[in-house]
């Protein structure tokens, strides 16, 4: 399955049917398929970010991860995203 990295809009990756995510060849970015609404997780720990991406694809949702507020703030203007997933201990912009 072919995929775009949300970030930095690299797209000249693939998923096989199997795998749940991948890391961006370019910025290292957490890459799920897409599926249906896109959902920004905005999570510093990649282990916490990997499990509720894992449950929001099984809900049908399309997950994006940022790494920190600033890139959540990002993704969500850039792809129009109406929901979020936010850490409530990140340290910078959405804090």
């Amino acid at each position: 399955m072919a995929v775009e990295c949300p970030v930095c809009s690299t797209s000249n990756m693939a998923l096989a049917d199997d795998q749940l995510w991948d890391t961006c060849n370019s910025c290292g970015s957490m890459i799920f398929p897409k599926k249906g609404t896109p959902v920004v997780i905005a999570h510093e720990s990649d282990a916490i970010a990997e499990e509720l991406g894992k449950a929001l694809l099984r809900g049908g949702y399309t997950p994006y991860r940022a790494e920190n507020g600033v890139q959540a703030e990002e993704l969500i203007r850039k792809h129009d995203v109406s929901v979020a997933v936010l850490d409530v201990g990140l340290r910078d912009k959405l804090a």
